[in-house]
């Protein structure tokens, strides 16, 4: 009788852990497993467009783009950009969008990435164009989220510390259609993730 009444206690306890489990790490699980699954992202006038997951060689990060987007060539970078050594850039049709992926030589640690947001917005302290500059994280990576326009384009790009360089993803659009892709640019960069 009383191994019986042991017995019970026990399962129910483990009843109780596995539901507080299931609420504390299930509903993270599977939001992050929606986010990953959705591949399908539409502008503002309802547009709708397929997206595939994109990565830079070697790299464990990425991140959904626009399967209508071409990647350009290192002559079109160059044309478009005056450099050519950005790793990927994808590109709409009429090359009013573009979507930049890109590692660079510059070393910094995931630590450094506060210290890299406060450089960032003292270099835009005498610029009206800077719209936000946030430091959040993604899967345990800090990650400084910067939105600006210039004279001609809407610019919303990422940076954070990937193997210890400097890792930049942005989506940047030409500012007449800046409306119809917010949404886009906000699926794209959300879409960050690493494996």
């Amino acid at each position: 009788m009383k191994k019986d009444k042991s017995t019970i206690i026990i399962l129910i306890v483990l009843v109780i852990v596995a539901v507080i489990c299931y609420f504390i790490f299930g509903t993270g699980l599977s939001d992050k497993y929606g986010k990953l699954k959705d591949l399908i992202v539409s502008t503002k006038s309802g547009q709708k467009l397929q997206t595939e997951y994109s990565s830079i060689k070697d790299t464990g990060f990425f991140i959904k783009v626009p399967t209508e987007f071409t990647e350009l060539n290192n002559t079109e970078k160059k044309q478009k950009f005056g450099i050519s050594d950005i790793d990927k850039v994808y590109t709409n049709k009429d090359k009013s969008v573009n979507v930049l992926m890109d590692v660079s030589e510059d070393e910094i640690s995931d630590s450094d990435m506060e210290t890299y947001k406060d450089d960032i917005e003292s270099s835009f302290s005498d610029n009206n164009s800077l719209t936000s500059v946030e430091l959040t994280k993604v899967d345990n990576h800090n990650i400084v989220s910067i939105v600006y326009q210039d004279e001609y384009e809407y610019h919303h790009t990422l940076y954070f510390s990937y193997d210890d360089h400097l890792a930049t993803i942005s989506f940047n659009v030409l500012l007449d259609d800046k409306d119809e892709w917010l949404p886009v640019s906000e699926f794209v960069l959300d879409s960050l993730y690493f494996k």
